[in-house]
């Protein structure tokens, strides 16, 4: 069995005495998308901006079974990790191409001179972007935005990409497009972690889930297992919730 390339173990973290995530076991294997489910308020979020090291945490994050010495955002960076917030966080007035630019700072100050492949590598995957490239953020639509934002991403040239609720106040023709691109990112070798409160959408597309409820794991099976589950049917599967 092969070592996943990302593994937190008694992963906690807690505001004062309240533990917002609390001793949890995750692991994300090389070219593999899993996502974690739940309510509003259960964690989701904190998980993902602890992972990157923007909130202090305790127990262990292991990278291809090396424990992690430093967790900090900046080493998260290093390692190739690379979260997109749910709140997407462009310059709405700068350019899409412009945006792009800024996700690949990192690696220009590194000495990496590879901008104008990695943004055409992008213009592939999303079209729109290309068609856009000169207008400014804020005129793009919600979906666009959201694709600008992974697209920034991917800018970086990560290894492992977080994303957190991407289907977030758009409509569900566009949760569907975005939710395949998402799906599509694999060929090209990155690894994701994917938030998602679309339990049905995030399921279809991933190998793994794991259910957070108050801060904690309840649950975790492959995706096509979970799908089936009539507890997650009956709590996240139900009516109204279809992306078809």
């Amino acid at each position: 069995m092969s070592t996943p390339i990302i593994q937190i173990n008694q992963f906690t973290v807690a505001y004062g005495s309240i533990k917002a995530v609390e001793e949890l076991n995750l692991q994300l294997e090389e070219g593999e998308i899993i996502t974690v489910i739940g309510p509003n308020g259960a964690g989701k979020t904190t998980l993902l901006n602890a992972l990157m090291g923007m909130i202090p945490s305790t127990g262990s994050v292991l990278f291809h079974g090396e424990p992690l010495k430093q967790h900090t955002v900046a080493r998260m960076v290093a390692k190739g990790v690379c979260l997109v917030p749910e709140t997407r966080e462009l310059f709405g007035v700068m350019s899409v191409e412009d945006n792009l630019a800024l996700g690949n700072f990192h690696r220009w100050k590194i000495g990496e001179r590879d901008q104008q492949k990695l943004m055409d590598d992008v213009f592939k995957i999303f079209p729109i972007l290309k068609e856009r490239r000169r207008q400014l953020a804020d005129t793009l639509s919600g979906g666009e935005r959201q694709m600008l934002a992974i697209g920034r991403a991917l800018m970086a040239k990560p290894k492992i990409l977080l994303l957190d609720e991407p289907s977030l106040g758009l409509a569900p023709k566009i949760v569907h497009e975005v939710l395949q691109k998402v799906y599509q990112l694999r060929n090209s070798g990155i690894s994701i972690l994917l938030v998602e409160q679309n339990a049905r959408g995030a399921l279809k597309i991933a190998d793994r889930g794991y259910v957070l409820e108050m801060g904690k794991i309840v649950l975790e099976d492959k995706a096509s297992n979970l799908l089936e589950n009539q507890k997650i049917i009956d709590s996240y599967l139900g009516v109204g919730k279809s992306l078809s």
